[in-house]
């Protein structure tokens, strides 16, 4: 996409979405989202037809935008700002070192390298300007009790160690799991916030026995994903 100019509220990025199912011509589409794209997911679950959602490790709790502002960065989040930053401007062998410290908290090294080598070159691409158009005084990344509440297609909440700081994912969850009308938490305690990557034949696993399951769908082989 170009680069961020002004800012880009949730409902704007699940605007996006919409329009690129309504250019394929897709209808009821199977929504998975990860972190940020989870809340986006459900946002659009709950405003549009969907057959069923997963849910890839979300933010769990409402978090200040602050955290993410780039003129005050909390010392945990300015390492990775850090490191964002370094890769822009590197050449390919020294960008795949220092892409190192953008596993996710909590994840493994060994990530396969089709896997590692495109997401530190998707990386090295982001606009960081994204986090100076967000409003410091807003919550951000985190689908609320609302939003889940309007959901009327079957959820798949995954969940892995926590990331941030005095998180509880048992309490937390709860948040979805108490507001949802057909949902299922499988919590993964042995990987970190990146579980497609980290455990990606547990998380195919979970994937398509929740669509064979709650979706009756089975057409779907973990070759193809």
């Amino acid at each position: 996409s170009g680069r961020i100019h002004g800012p880009v509220p949730a409902q704007a990025q699940v605007d996006d979405v919409l329009a690129v199912l309504d250019a394929a011509g897709v209808q009821a589409p199977i929504t998975i989202g990860h972190s940020m794209g989870a809340d986006v997911a459900g946002r659009l679950a709950a405003a549009h037809p969907v057959r069923g959602l997963v849910l890839v490790d979300p933010a769990l709790r409402q978090m200040p935008a602050a955290m993410f502002n780039v003129n005050g960065l909390p010392l945990w989040m300015a390492g990775v700002f850090d490191t964002l930053r370094a890769l822009a401007s590197q050449p390919h062998a020294e960008r795949m070192v220092t892409g190192l410290g953008m596993l996710p908290p909590g994840g493994e090294v060994d990530w396969h390298e089709a896997d590692y080598v495109s997401y530190i070159e998707g990386q090295s691409r982001f606009d960081i300007n994204l986090y100076r158009h967000i409003d410091p005084g807003a919550p951000l990344l985190a689908t609320s009790p609302d939003v889940v509440a309007a959901i009327d297609c079957p959820i798949l909440l995954l969940t892995a160690r926590a990331m941030m700081p005095g998180a509880d994912i048992e309490h937390d969850a709860a948040g979805f799991i108490d507001h949802w009308r057909d949902g299922r938490h499988v919590h993964l305690t042995d990987s970190g916030h990146a579980i497609p990557a980290d455990r990606f034949d547990r998380f195919i696993h979970e994937v398509t026995g929740f669509i064979a399951t709650r979706i009756g769908v089975i057409a779907l082989l973990a070759d193809d994903v």
